[in-house]
């Protein structure tokens, strides 16, 4: 899993196997050691009661909630270069763009 944060854009691009694994046990995730005690981690979770795609803070990290009906419809456009992109603002107001991609070409193994 990839996570690319820029100003004013999240996106987690998963594996097709990582996309499965989200499929079969409802969560992936993966993380970045920062300092000696602490690691960023940034999950994908299947929540039914999100809306089409939903970015959360932790207190590890960040966690992208999508329904389930939403992350089927996206394995079953595979192969496809479209993801899924929401808009949501931020505590300040401001649009932040979320998105969650399938590289198919990725040779990733997944973790959960």
């Amino acid at each position: 899993m990839n996570l690319r944060l820029s100003p004013g854009s999240v996106r987690v691009r998963l594996s097709r196997s990582e996309l499965d694994v989200l499929l079969t046990t409802g969560e992936i995730s993966a993380g970045t050691r920062l300092a000696p005690h602490h690691e960023f981690t940034y999950r994908v979770t299947l929540d039914d009661n999100a809306p089409e795609l939903l970015l959360d803070t932790t207190d590890e990290g960040i966690q992208l909630r999508l329904s389930t009906t939403h992350a089927r419809e996206l394995a079953a456009r595979l192969p496809s270069k479209e993801g899924i992109e929401a808009q949501q603002h931020n505590d300040r107001g401001n649009l932040l763009s979320v998105s969650l991609e399938v590289d198919l070409h990725s040779k990733q193994h997944a973790r959960s």
